[in-house]
């Protein structure tokens, strides 16, 4: 096996060809992330949330936090095919 030596050089050419990474979506949002990724305002996921009707959540403390898998789950729940 051959193995090149390291320059300053063969090191930024690989960085250079290197496409940026895609933005990371997180799997657990807060409400105004979840609101953004259902396209809804928060205080509209806020009242959902009250009223028992919105996404499914999970309660951590006081803190409320939305599953992508469980946004996903209710925008295709609620997708209409015509």
């Amino acid at each position: 096996m051959i193995v090149t030596p390291l320059t300053p050089e063969s090191v930024r050419e690989a960085i250079a060809s290197q496409s940026p990474p895609a933005p990371i979506t997180p799997i657990v949002m807060d409400d105004i992330q979840a609101a953004s990724y259902l396209g809804i305002s928060p205080h509209t996921l806020r009242k959902w949330r009250s009223l028992g009707t919105g996404p499914a959540y999970v309660a951590i403390g006081r803190l409320k936090k939305y599953r992508l898998a469980d946004l996903v789950a209710y925008a295709q729940a609620r997708t209409i095919a015509r």
